[in-house]
């Protein structure tokens, strides 16, 4: 995850002391993932070509720029707490930014190991296979358009909860031979789905690959517990002290 992104929830005021949560369990920490992995020239290219424009629009303190555009327009579709908006409603809003963005720190998460911001902990890593990682890798290099196997889906999210953390790229489902990873940050919420089955109901609604290239705006505070809950009931039981 790009530092500007823990900057961020570091600096907000619901989070002055940020708590990690893993399988292993949870405790304050404001360490990151990181490593030496990817050379000045990628960092930089990660950076002009989507960080950029991504993190000015992110969630920092009691502002949310992309939110606030959004809200500024009336939505094409709402249905029940399901707010969408097409490039057409939007078209100040870059999109081919902040489709970098996400397939650079899903690629990152897919190519390389990185180690565990907590001792012990499980090492964060996601698996798009060979196939899908050298099609995103040149794809980053301006090299091809992102083919129909691949889809993305963006969710920004009104919440505060979803305002002030992140969670980092992980395999969310795998159902008829597609898996789907996410990453959640600052308000921001991504889906990949990777699969040679993708039908006309996903493409349709694409991030990348739809006319409208449609943006998704609701309150992402239940799904954000649900998964942080998943994560706590995979945790080993705490021991009880008991004075000898």
């Amino acid at each position: 995850m790009p530092q500007g992104i823990y900057y961020r929830v570091l600096s907000g005021e619901d989070s002055p002391r940020p708590v990690v949560v893993t399988e292993k369990g949870s405790r304050e920490s404001s360490i990151q993932v990181r490593d030496y992995v990817f050379c000045k020239d990628c960092e930089e290219r990660f950076d002009r070509r989507g960080e950029n424009y991504a993190l000015r629009m992110v969630t920092l303190r009691d502002r949310f720029r992309l939110l606030e555009e959004l809200e500024s327009v009336k939505p094409s579709r709402e249905k029940g707490e399901w707010r969408c908006y097409s490039q057409r409603d939007t078209p100040g809003i870059n999109r081919d930014d902040l489709t970098y963005f996400a397939l650079s720190v899903f690629w990152r998460a897919s190519v390389h190991v990185w180690p565990s911001a907590e001792r012990g902990g499980k090492p964060v890593h996601i698996e798009l296979g060979p196939q899908n990682n050298e099609i995103v890798r040149r794809f980053l290099l301006d090299e091809v358009q992102i083919p129909e196997t691949l889809t993305l889906f963006f969710v920004v999210c009104t919440d505060r909860f979803s305002k002030a953390s992140c969670y980092l790229p992980t395999l969310s489902n795998k159902k008829d031979f597609r898996w789907n990873y996410g990453f959640a940050a600052c308000g921001y919420f991504f889906d990949l789905e990777v699969g040679k089955c993708q039908g006309v109901e996903r493409t349709s609604i694409c991030f990348i690959h739809s006319p409208e290239r449609w943006i998704f705006v609701r309150d992402g505070a239940a799904k954000l517990i649900e998964g942080y809950s998943s994560l706590i009931a995979r945790q080993p039981p705490k021991k009880r002290w008991r004075p000898k």
